[in-house]
């Protein structure tokens, strides 16, 4: 027992580096969908989405490996099936009011889930051995791991704040003088709601209708979170 308990401690930094890696690429093509560039490399949200991720992702890339199927056409669409099974039920627990997903899903799923099975066909149980092989395999790997981080940036965007995704979500500010404001108001100190996107010390972002929009924090009095049920019922 003891023996086990130090071999998972042994672990858990490179599992920690992993999903923070992880976790950072997902996180920064997240905000490059929007035109938002942010230079910061410390941050908490970079776990979260890699945690997200390696909790997400082997269920629906790589069940060819964790269900250890056999190398034919009945164990790549029983791979594939899996993987779809997986996505839906994950689907249901993380973003389940869009509806957008259950095409694009499976789509990713089967293209992800091929690359995976040919990279395993290929240099696993075709027990090549050569510098090649070893070489080729490897960048196949890379690329089905980047393809996914960066595909699995799209459904983090829908996934709620709560459970570690980044769907935008609504505040309400309470705004300083309108002069020096880039948000237009009536009277001072007037409240705005806005559906943030992302934040970070010094700025807001914020989507207004098509467009992506910032305002600096130093602008902002206060500011009111909007419950999930309240945003809820006024949608």
């Amino acid at each position: 027992m003891k023996t086990k308990l130090e071999l998972i401690l042994k672990f858990i930094p490179a599992i920690t580096l992993v999903c923070y890696i992880c976790g950072f690429v997902i996180y920064k093509s997240y905000l490059l969908r929007y035109g938002i560039i942010d230079s910061n490399i410390i941050n908490i949200r970079f776990l979260e989405a890699g945690i997200l991720y390696l909790i997400i992702a082997p269920f629906v890339l790589a069940t060819t490996y964790i269900l250890n199927i056999n190398v034919s056409l009945r164990g790549y669409l029983f791979s594939i099936f899996s993987a779809i099974f997986f996505f839906f039920m994950y689907n249901s627990i993380f973003c389940p009011s869009n509806l957008d997903f259950l095409w694009k899903g499976p789509i990713a799923i089967i293209i992800l889930n091929t690359m995976a099975y040919f990279a395993r066909y290929a240099f696993i149980d075709s027990k090549k051995k050569t510098r090649k092989d070893f070489i080729d395999g490897s960048v196949i790997y890379f690329a089905v791991i980047m393809t996914s981080l960066f595909t699995f940036s799209h459904y983090y965007s829908e996934v709620s704040v709560n459970l570690g995704g980044g769907k935008p979500y609504m505040k309400a500010f309470i705004l300083k003088e309108k002069k020096d404001n880039l948000i237009r108001t009536d009277s001072l100190n007037k409240t705005d709601t806005l559906t943030v996107i992302y934040e970070n010390n010094d700025c807001v972002y914020f989507r207004d209708k098509s467009f992506i929009k910032s305002i600096r924090k130093e602008l902002i009095e206060g500011e009111i979170c909007i419950p999930l049920s309240e945003k809820k019922n006024s949608q």
